[in-house]
């Protein structure tokens, strides 16, 4: 009788705690996502997917959107569950910055733009 081998979890890249920032959200999700391909075989359920993603949900704005899905989830004594990919779409839509366009524009007002010197020293 042969038994298969327990997928093992490989902690790198690991994401941090994410704090709801609008700048932050997009890495933090990525970081995620990468995440869970290195370990596909662990996150291997929608569901297992979100939880871990929820696990790192604990600061600030964040903290409360997860526990608002939480409490929606939970369905009696049974959690109820979208998709990981709904679950990506809600995210994107509860932190996306809401002004990319005046956030570019002030970034580059900020920014200075030089002439390099050309090597023929003209």
């Amino acid at each position: 009788m042969s038994s298969t081998p327990k997928p093992v979890e490989l902690c790198i890249g690991a994401p941090e705690a994410f704090d709801g920032s609008y700048e932050k959200a997009t890495q933090w999700l990525n970081l995620v996502l990468f995440y869970l391909a290195v370990n596909e075989e662990v996150y291997n359920s929608d569901v297992k997917k979100i939880i871990f993603a929820l696990s790192y949900m604990t600061k600030g704005p964040t903290f409360t959107w997860a526990t608002t899905f939480c409490q929606k989830a939970l369905v009696g004594s049974t959690i109820a569950m979208e998709t990981f990919t709904v679950f990506v779409a809600n995210f994107k839509t509860a932190f996306k910055h809401h002004d990319v366009k005046a956030n570019a524009i002030a970034w580059l007002s900020t920014k200075r733009m030089t002439k390099k010197p050309r090597k023929d020293g003209q």
